[in-house]
């Protein structure tokens, strides 16, 4: 039986996304590496058969990435910190299957893509119920890892970490605007469901993020605004990711200061190419005392202190020109709109966690959007 090509490749970026969350038990030094062996295959496989449509203008549109893989690459800091960027540079390079696909299929591609994600997140929030009614029944069914938080009452469904679990959650929510647009009862019900999952993984992140959506929803932001908006929030992000001393006079960081306090330090012993993807957690007793395989928690801290300065601009600029394009040359339609806010609240939602090193799925959502983005401005 002939498989269209399109079919294929939907399917192969479906089972992507799917394959980065849920866990199987297959172990290498006490890591899961299915979750990222299953989407690095798929890539093989949509370069493969996309491999007379990927043309050298394609690379052009996106030739930050390779500054980002030559700059992480030369920030490599052992064995470990190795592994962590042939991972993470492999699902950055699925921006461009995805910009590709969009270009030959249109929105409708994109659409069906996206109703997977949210379908995904959906079956993410009622396995979390699950999980919170009947603890002893989940802890026997093995893609339910079983959250770290249990005795605290917080879940973690798919995922191994409760705020991992809440912030993909509130995410999925700006994915319900992308595709409901102006129907409020849809969206409506969506967002009391993913409330409630987000509510039962404690997040306190993960419940400002998904309320926030909900309020531009309701008051959305106007065009001309708009830049201004992207800007500063992730200025501001920035700014209290570094001054992190300002926010522990009014908000408990749960030792979270200390964690970044020693990400600035290991950025301040490699400014320019810093001690490797991945390298803090292993080398976190170098930097803060008494803590032990914790990652920096922040993105905008973990890049500095693991990829050092150079690293951690070349991946912004990566973000922020393609933003600035859209900004200086706006289109004017819905999905244009949604993706960028969308490649906002995905940046934002990083003052509390470092989901870049340790969620596939963050990372394939981020440059998902930003080719969404690219693409709407052809």
């Amino acid at each position: 039986m002939h498989v269209s090509k399109k079919i294929l490749s939907l399917f192969l970026i479906n089972f992507s996304y799917i394959s980065s969350i849920i866990y199987v038990p297959l172990l290498v030094a006490g890591h899961a590496v299915s979750n990222k062996i299953l989407p690095i295959i798929s890539l093989l496989l949509l370069i493969f058969i996309l491999k007379n449509e990927i043309k050298l203008k394609h690379l052009k549109t996106f030739h930050f990435v390779f500054f980002i893989a030559i700059s992480f690459m030369v920030s490599v800091g052992g064995l470990l910190s190795l592994v962590y960027t042939v991972v993470f540079l492999s699902f950055l390079l699925f921006i461009f299957p995805y910009f590709v696909l969009f270009k030959l299929y249109g929105e409708v591609f994109i659409r069906r893509h996206l109703f997977f994600i949210l379908y995904t997140s959906f079956l993410s929030v009622i396995f979390a119920w699950f999980e919170y009614l009947y603890p002893a029944t989940a802890s026997e069914i093995f893609f339910l890892r079983g959250s770290i938080y249990s005795e605290k009452g917080q879940v973690s469904s798919f995922f191994s970490n409760p705020n991992m679990l809440g912030i993909m959650v509130a995410i999925s929510f700006q994915i319900a605007n992308v595709l409901y647009k102006k129907n409020i009862i849809i969206l409506s019900s969506i967002f009391l469901v993913f409330l409630s999952g987000v509510w039962l993984t404690g997040s306190r992140m993960a419940m400002g993020l998904i309320i926030a959506i909900f309020i531009l929803k309701i008051i959305p932001i106007i065009k001309i605004s708009q830049t201004f908006l992207i800007c500063l929030a992730i200025s501001l992000t920035f700014y209290m990711s570094i001054n992190f001393h300002i926010m522990e006079n009014y908000v408990n960081l749960n030792l979270r200061g200390e964690v970044w306090g020693g990400a600035l330090s290991a950025f301040s012993s490699n400014i320019f190419f810093g001690i490797g993807l991945g390298q803090f957690e292993q080398d976190i007793g170098l930097y803060v005392f008494g803590h032990d395989k914790q990652s920096p928690n922040n993105l905008f801290v973990g890049l500095l202190s693991e990829v050092g300065f150079v690293g951690f601009v070349l991946f912004f600029c990566l973000i922020l020109r393609t933003l600035y394009s859209y900004f200086k040359k706006p289109v004017k339609n819905h999905i244009n709109y949604q993706s960028s806010v969308m490649v906002m609240f995905l940046i934002i939602s990083q003052l509390s966690e470092y989901l870049l090193l340790h969620v596939g799925s963050y990372v394939l959502l981020l440059v998902l959007f930003l080719a969404v983005v690219e693409w709407s401005k052809e």
